[in-house]
């Protein structure tokens, strides 16, 4: 029965493809972009179709069709506003443990010192 199904190797892919939780950030990232998608879609689908209006003027269609993509730009590229507390708190926090640090590199260091001075160690980017 297991290599009906495709053995032991596709068991053990299904378990590592499961979502789980650990994931949930990157998943809510990925259904906001897919909705933004779908409603410039929308949006594109009336501006076509109201160009086809021949009693509206092209000074008018492209009024409303930059109002209607800005406002959908403010909607989706909306940040969470952080407070300069918090922001300080989190860069005096980030200094403290490089001075504690006393290694000099922001990052960790790769093992190579020529490459470390480039880049002040490895980055969470890198």
């Amino acid at each position: 029965v297991l290599k009906v199904i495709g053995g032991k190797a596709y068991l053990a892919q299904l378990a590592n493809d499961v979502p789980t939780s650990a994931n949930v950030e990157t998943y809510g990232k990925m259904i906001r972009a897919l909705s933004a998608k779908r409603e410039l879609i929308s949006v594109a689908g009336r501006i076509t179709d109201k160009a086809f209006d021949e009693g509206l003027k092209a000074e008018e269609l492209l009024d409303m069709a930059e109002q209607e993509i800005f406002s959908l730009s403010q909607k989706h590229l909306k940040s969470i506003p952080i407070s300069l507390k918090e922001i300080l708190t989190a860069s005096f926090d980030r200094l403290d443990e490089l001075q504690k640090r006393g290694s000099g590199l922001r990052g960790l260091a790769s093992g190579f010192s020529s490459l470390d001075n480039m880049l002040a160690g490895m980055q969470d980017s890198n």
